[in-house]
């Protein structure tokens, strides 16, 4: 596509199931459809060891489904471009559709846009660690790890454990540091529990330091108030995640209402959708994300639907 003279009917940013999904819909309904993804196609799905909450399958890695999800956007024919969208610039009276200004390939114009970008994950307020000293998750390239690495993991939610579960499964002996009590589904519960996964529960970690050869050591305080510090290969921080955003026309999304009409994808924006994990916080289903993928698909092909009957294209 020439980006700076042909307008695509839909750009969806963000390459996970809910992008992904809702790619596959537009296209299948005739729509021309850009895809951007900064990283690789799958986002957060393509770091969890096993999805067990996709009624279609039994539970599965998450990397098998990224797999299956690949080869329809690959077999769709859908333009995929590997980059960034830095800035949103909405519609006005002069020009019926938005600016999409790109990291590397500058600027593209679409009709419509669909943001499933996801979140990110950060270094939460009070842990003040050099950014050399930690990974987060999906950062860590597993083939590093010999057998026997020691691994610390912060954060007691999901993400954090069944990132245990799979250093665990490497070989890897993996601690988890967690200020509270863990917060995970009963069934993943059950499985760190029959793990040789370490817990180490209302545990407050204050601060990290390089090893004179390689890892970090970590001090932290208990829920007895005892101070203590431990060595290891790596540390992860799995325990705070938020909304991944352009700017847009100078403002977060989330300053928007969404649409009385359509609130599960809708903004106020016309043609400015929201899907996956963005709009969905802590619900983090791959089923929500393919539903919005698919809701939000299918609003940007009546809203150019409409812009031809009413003369507009």
């Amino acid at each position: 596509m020439k980006k700076n003279k042909e307008i695509a009917d839909l750009t969806v940013v963000g390459g996970g199931p809910a992008g992904m999904t809702a790619a596959l819909e537009a296209s299948r309904l005739g729509l021309k459809v850009i895809l951007i993804e900064r990283n690789e196609l799958g986002g957060s799905l393509r770091l969890a060891r096993k999805v067990a909450n996709f009624p279609p399958w039994p539970p599965v890695a998450g990397s098998f489904l990224v797999e299956v999800f690949q080869k329809r956007i690959f077999s769709a024919g859908i333009e995929i471009l590997k980059d960034q969208v830095l800035r949103l610039k909405s519609p006005d009276h002069t020009q019926k559709c938005y600016h999409l200004v790109l990291k590397k390939f500058g600027q593209l114009r679409s009709r419509t846009v669909i943001l499933a970008t996801g979140q990110e994950f950060f270094l939460p307020e009070g842990l003040n660690f050099k950014r050399e000293a930690y990974f987060f998750p999906g950062e860590l390239d597993l083939y590093r790890l010999k057998r026997g690495s020691k691994m610390a993991i912060i954060g007691g939610g999901e993400v954090a454990l069944d990132q245990a579960l799979l250093y665990a499964d490497w070989g890897a002996e993996v601690v988890v540091f967690s200020r509270s009590s863990l917060k995970a589904n009963p069934e993943l519960l059950k499985e760190v529990e029959s793990s040789e996964v370490k817990i180490r529960l209302n545990a407050v970690l204050f601060s990290t330091c390089q090893r004179k050869t390689s890892g970090v050591v970590v001090k932290w305080i208990s829920a007895s108030g005892g101070d203590y510090k431990e060595e290891f290969d790596y540390l992860v921080v799995a325990c705070g995640k938020r909304p991944s955003l352009p700017v847009i026309s100078g403002r977060s999304v989330f300053e928007l209402p969404l649409s009385e009409d359509y609130p599960g994808v809708a903004t106020r924006l016309p043609g400015l959708y929201l899907a996956g994990d963005l709009k969905n916080g802590r619900q983090r289903y791959v089923s929500l994300a393919v539903a919005d993928g698919l809701l939000a698909g299918y609003e940007a092909f009546r809203f150019i639907e409409n812009m031809r009957k009413r003369g507009e294209l």
